[in-house]
C-alpha cells in the first residue's frame, strides 16, 4: 500500500510590500512574498517590508455610460509651427518637426 499523497492548495491572492530604497509599494503574488521578504541588500539590510494583504472588494462600482448621443472627448488644441505655421496634430510632432526642417 502506498502512502497518499497530501493535497496542497496553491496560495492565492496578493499582498502589498514596500521597496525600502524608495519606497515604493508593490502588489506581487502570495506565493512569491516568502521569496520577496528573503531578498536582502549587499550589506544585509531587508529590501522589502510587508504592508498588507491586497484586500478584493466584490461591491458593485457605477461606470459612467458614454451614451451614443455623446462624441467621445477629443483634443482640440492645435499645434502650429511658429516659424512656417504648419499645423501639427499634438506638441510631440511639433517638436520633431521643428527639430528636423528648422
Amino acid at each position: 500500500m502506498q502512502p497518499q499523497k497530501e493535497e496542497t492548495k496553491p496560495v492565492t491572492g496578493f499582498a502589498y510590500i514596500r521597496r525600502l530604497e524608495d519606497g515604493v509599494v508593490l502588489d506581487i503574488p502570495m506565493r512569491h512574498l516568502q521569496k520577496a521578504m528573503k531578498r536582502k541588500h549587499s550589506n544585509g539590510s531587508p529590501m522589502f517590508e510587508y504592508v498588507g494583504e491586497v484586500q478584493v472588494s466584490t461591491e458593485k462600482v457605477d461606470v459612467p455610460i458614454i451614451e451614443e448621443g455623446q462624441p467621445p472627448v477629443v483634443d482640440t488644441q492645435k499645434w502650429n509651427c511658429p516659424l512656417c505655421g504648419k499645423e501639427m496634430a499634438n506638441e510631440a510632432e511639433l517638436k520633431t518637426h521643428k527639430e528636423e526642417y528648422h
